[in-house]
């Protein structure tokens, strides 16, 4: 089978899932099971952040990324689909489709998921973290900025976090958020903290 059909097939599939996607207003979730985070307050790195090395696997390996296929398929497709029609040979029409379709996708996934994590919801107020339980995905060390994530009125939040413990805060341990400071949460370990969970009622 001629590989224009498969590059079209491709295209068609990739194309429709983008489709869908801005149809549905992008809810879906990652095959991977990734959530997602839709809200932030501010939590963009800059320069002088001292960050926390940790970096999570999904940033090197986002082939289960639903971005990163959708789009990845479609350039696939739609390049192998151009260069065939225009006689390009397939020694060379194969690794150049290949290859920008990676690339896309890969790109367009770390450019999204950006975007969906600087998100503002107004909704939610500085007042609302105030003892929060989170749970630690970046390591926070003494002096460095790590990440936590929470859930908050329905929404699962991902914010920068710093602690003054002496001991580090490794990643799934549970925290308790007591305070915002510059943009980047603090937290400190849910075990030294002698009060209950908050709970929200919305």
């Amino acid at each position: 089978m001629s590989l224009i059909y498969i590059y079209l097939f491709c295209a068609i599939i990739g194309v429709g899932l983008i489709a869908v996607g801005l149809l549905t207003g992008g809810h879906h979730g990652d095959i991977s099971g990734d959530i997602h985070t839709d809200v932030t307050a501010g939590t963009d790195i800059h320069a002088g952040d001292n960050v926390d090395a940790h970096v999570p696997t999904s940033f090197w390996l986002p082939l289960l990324s639903f971005y990163f296929w959708v789009f990845g398929l479609a350039v696939f497709g739609g390049c192998g689909s151009l260069l065939s029609l225009f006689g390009i040979s397939q020694a060379i029409t194969f690794p150049v489709s290949l290859i920008s379709g990676i690339a896309f996708g890969f790109t367009a996934d770390k450019i999204l998921k950006f975007l969906k994590t600087t998100q503002v919801n107004s909704s939610i107020k500085i007042d609302d973290y105030y003892g929060v339980e989170a749970e630690v995905v970046s390591a926070i060390k003494k002096g460095k900025t790590g990440k936590i994530q929470f859930f908050l009125k329905n929404q699962t939040v991902e914010m920068l976090a710093t602690s003054d413990t002496e001991q580090d805060l490794q990643i799934g341990q549970k925290v308790n958020i007591i305070g915002l400071n510059e943009n980047k949460l603090e937290v400190i370990d849910k075990k030294q903290l002698g009060y209950n969970d908050k709970k929200l009622s919305e």
